[in-house]
């Protein structure tokens, strides 16, 4: 082929080329970071989320139990006229009906009780954390399970108590006592029901206590970590392990 025939190129780079080149560039990069960082917000929104299903677990066992404290207190103004109907009757025909009265407004004060735990859907505050580790629904199960083993024991001990406190108090009283200070009997039912109040408080904290620190534990973790599922729930077998009186709640059902 002849030399003067020859197709020749010749590069040639003007600075409007090199300032669409660095405008290009420079999109690109500001598309990565924006990207990067919309992921980075998703992953950290979506472990919040999980953060948060972890919180209300914890929440709402804290609630039934303050539920339950204040049943407790609720009771002390009913004690209070139970003392004043005995101090009114000296026959203990008369004595029983004011007890029987009692028992029938625990018993209906404590379904109300029940009736507001359910109305909260405490019992089901697992369901948003299910999807990320199933254990929980064990595990929480297991949980209410004790705790209304406990609820359901202090209500007799307090209707058992009491009735013991308002017998002794008509057999080992004059008639005239009776009439003459209705503080003493008003005192051993209020001091009964603070007892076992109490009690049931230290009994439902010893179980929440290892769950809240359990999943506590779980809230603590990286986004990272959340989202890549390398956090879990443990197990109702291990979080209740060295618990007293969970056999039943932890047997197969």
């Amino acid at each position: 082929m002849n030399q003067k025939n020859r197709i020749r190129f010749r590069a040639v780079l003007s600075i409007g080329d090199l300032l669409t080149a660095c405008s290009i560039i420079t999109a690109l990069i500001a598309v990565l970071v924006a990207w990067s960082n919309d992921r980075g917000l998703r992953r950290h929104e979506n472990a919040d989320r999980i953060r948060h299903s972890a919180g209300t677990v914890i929440a709402k066992m804290e609630r039934w139990k303050e539920r339950s404290h204040s049943f407790y207190n609720d009771l002390l103004p009913l004690f209070a006229d139970t003392a004043a109907g005995i101090m009114k009757h000296q026959q203990r025909t008369a004595a029983n009906a004011v007890m029987y009265r009692m028992y029938r407004e625990i018993v209906g004060a404590h379904a109300l009780a029940t009736s507001r735990i359910v109305d909260e859907q405490i019992e089901i505050a697992y369901v948003d954390l299910y999807g990320y580790d199933p254990k929980i629904k064990d595990l929480f199960a297991i949980t209410i399970c004790r705790l209304k083993q406990i609820d359901d024991s202090t209500l007799d001990n307090v209707y058992s108590w009491a009735l013991k406190d308002l017998d002794d108090f008509l057999q080992h009283k004059s008639s005239t006592d009776i009439n003459r200070d209705p503080k003493d009997v008003n005192n051993n039912l209020r001091l009964t029901c603070l007892k076992f109040d109490k009690d049931l408080q230290d009994g439902m904290e010893a179980v929440i206590k290892p769950v809240r620190d359990a999943v506590s534990g779980f809230i603590g973790l990286q986004d990272e970590d959340i989202i890549s599922r390398k956090g879990y729930i443990p197990s109702a077998d291990n979080v209740f392990a060295s618990i007293s009186g969970m056999e039943q709640c932890l047997r197969p059902r």
